[in-house]
């Protein structure tokens, strides 16, 4: 899938001519940058190219744009790519034959050896006409999601340190000619465009620091135009912020100059919203039919009475995103619970996004909590089952853990577990749990029926829409570096997996079809009565997560990323459980992820047979193109053989 970002970030002090004065702050603007695309924005570092004073050569920048993005195999169509430049700008005289036989002048971006001579002739910098040649070849294969931010300018009557422009006192047009982008087909006729790097293209868009007459400047806090960009980051939420919005932003804080905005959709969202994915620390607040406030948590996931939560207007992550006010839990149930503000005359939205922000105890087991919620669907199930009813598995001992938590998904058909250490995050992707506990074999055979085709994790599509299409790959991660280790597992949809503690895996989903789709992976036992959700797409997220012709990484080994854990109980050698993947081409309804809907719409509806169940489903669900997929894991311990 397209949900990363890769960035070229360049900034420059020094020169290597001693007829260019050098500035003072480019590289901490680009220092600067990079650091917010890896703490913020949580991009990894071998996703970020990084050139400073006599790295950036011409040679090098031109070398790190063709090997880190061009021909980057890891980069998708459609992922987010950041071109960066803070250093100085010029003008060049043009060869006659770009301006039609009338002089021109060619804006150039100068390297660290502008102006001076290697073994090819003199250099003349990165040319307007050359970058729009690179960036669309660049959008020819990689999309047009590409950002290039210029902080410097192309104009200016004196030569001074806090003046991001420099005169070129010895390049030719015919170095301008031979500096071109190696990319260019020989036989093109090139034109230069008088506007230069402000063409208006639509491989890309253009963010400058000022018009192409006007000056960019520098001071202690760095060049004003990047300096307003991080200010800007942390006083508007990004994720729902466009380029034209946040050019705004920036000019209402910028002095001395009025930065530019140039492309075919400056209505496209920032990084067209590629970084600011869901963030799993982050639960559903919804007001119930009761007029209660509702958070998507309860004591299967360790809350418990007094614990607080911050309240927040939205879940993503890198996007400025303050606590609103603070909620209180006084009511609690195994998936959710019930909390009030600790503010009442505070109006809250009618949904938004909760965060634990104190535990009421700094470490709880959760065996005393699931224990409690285990006697009491008990209790609930002995009035009303029969002595022909199936024995009710008892939960299973537990111990402390002392390092991070992970998606935890155990293998144990019959046994529901969960171990929570230090408590100091909660994963929402946790949060899906599905139970289901039959009353008698008529009653459990519909009921069944009806919450596994609400959830279509159940049932196969008769025509099989995505054969070969969607496919799954699971990978082994190394425990301190996250990285892969070895090849993918799964053989024939089956992995033979050998149980060792504390093993973290990966699951990368990859869809060769023609249509965008919503994914949901669930793993559960082969009888099908406990379900665990493993990967939930945000809801409110129009843009689907599994793109055409892409891939999804489930149990990243990006920051702030969740592997996935499986496990054995103690008591056993072997087991086997199911990874189960309902991809649709519509998102599915928070409401329709619930058991307790899903058995609540059958009840009413009451249909004869599974046939009509299909239909009636199908039609609450509403007209989709779906499929699934079904993998095998097969666990084995140490002293076990499969």
């Amino acid at each position: 899938m397209a949900s990363r970002v890769f960035a070229l970030i360049i900034g420059i002090d020094s020169y290597k001519s001693g007829n260019i004065w050098d500035l003072t702050a480019a590289v901490d603007d680009a220092t600067s940058i990079r650091n917010w695309l890896m703490r913020d924005l949580h991009v990894p570092r071998h996703q970020i190219s990084f050139l400073t004073n006599n790295k950036a050569t011409k040679r090098n920048i031109e070398d790190q744009f063709a090997n880190h993005l061009l021909r980057n195999c890891s980069i998708e169509h459609g992922d987010a790519i950041l071109i960066y430049f803070a250093g100085l700008g010029s003008t060049v005289t043009g060869p006659l034959d770009w301006f039609r036989g009338k002089p021109g002048e060619v804006q150039v971006l100068c390297t660290f050896d502008h102006d001076t001579r290697d073994g090819d002739g003199r250099v003349a910098g990165i040319s307007a006409v050359s970058l729009q040649a690179m960036l669309h070849e660049l959008s020819e294969i990689k999309g047009n999601n590409i950002t290039v931010v210029l902080d410097c300018c192309f104009t200016g009557l004196e030569r001074t340190s806090h003046l991001r422009f420099t005169p070129t006192v010895k390049c030719t047009p015919q170095d301008v000619r031979t500096n071109l982008w190696k990319g260019l087909p020989a036989q093109t006729r090139v034109r230069a465009h008088r506007d230069g790097f402000y063409e208006r293209r639509s491989s890309h868009i253009m963010l400058a620091a000022c018009g192409p007459r006007e000056k960019a400047l520098e001071g202690k806090e760095g060049g004003r135009f990047t300096h307003s960009i991080l200010a800007v980051k942390d006083k508007v939420s990004l994720h729902r912020t466009t380029y034209s919005q946040l050019l705004g932003y920036v000019n209402a804080l910028s002095r001395d100059q009025s930065a530019i905005c140039v492309g075919g959709d400056k209505d496209r969202i920032v990084f067209g919203g590629i970084p600011f994915v869901p963030d799993s620390h982050f639960v559903t607040v919804d007001w119930d039919d009761d007029s209660k406030l509702r958070i998507g948590a309860g004591s299967d996931h360790g809350v418990v009475e007094g614990s607080e939560f911050s309240f927040h207007g939205h879940n993503r992550r890198g996007s400025l995103n303050p606590p609103l006010t603070t909620l209180s839990v006084v009511e609690i149930h195994p998936t959710w619970s019930v909390a009030r503000t600790r503010v009442p005359s505070k109006r809250l939205d009618d949904q938004g996004y909760a965060q634990v922000s104190k535990w009421n105890s700094r470490r709880a087991h959760l065996k005393k909590t699931l224990s409690s919620v285990f006697r009491r669907r008990q209790s609930t199930k002995a009035e009303s089952t029969t002595s022909d009813d199936p024995p009710v598995k008892t939960l299973p001992e537990a111990d402390f853990v002392e390092e991070p938590v992970c998606l935890y998904a155990p293998a144990d058909v019959g046994r529901k577990e969960r171990i929570f250490a230090d408590r100091a995050t909660l994963d929402a992707t946790q949060s899906t749990h599905y139970r289901h506990t039959p009353r008698s074999q008529e009653r459990s055979d519909f009921m069944d029926s009806a919450a596994r085709l609400h959830l279509h994790l159940h049932r196969g599509n008769p025509s099989k829409l995505f054969r070969n299409l969607v496919k799954m790959e699971l990978y082994r991660l190394d425990r301190q570096t996250l990285q892969r280790v070895g090849g993918n597992l799964l053989v024939r949809g089956k992995a033979q997996l050998l149980h060792e503690a504390g093993c973290l895996y990966q699951v990368i989903v990859r869809n060769d079809s023609e249509l965008d789709l919503w994914p949901y992976l669930a793993c559960m036992p082969a009888d099908g009565h406990d379900i665990r959700m493993l990967s939930v797409p945000d809801p409110h997220n129009p843009v689907p997560p599994l793109r055409r012709h892409s891939h999804l990484v489930i149990g990243s080994s990006g920051i702030g990323s969740e592997a996935l854990s499986f496990t054995l109980p103690n008591d056993q050698g072997w087991d086997t459980s199911l990874l189960r993947l309902f991809v649709s081409s519509k998102s599915v309804p928070d409401s329709l992820l619930e058991q307790s809907a899903a058995l609540a719409i059958a009840e009413r509806s009451r249909p004869s047979d599974e046939k009509e169940i299909v239909t009636f489903i199908e039609k609450v669900a509403g007209q989709e193109v779906w499929d699934t997929v079904e993998v095998v894991l097969a666990y084995n311990g140490n002293n076990a053989r499969l």
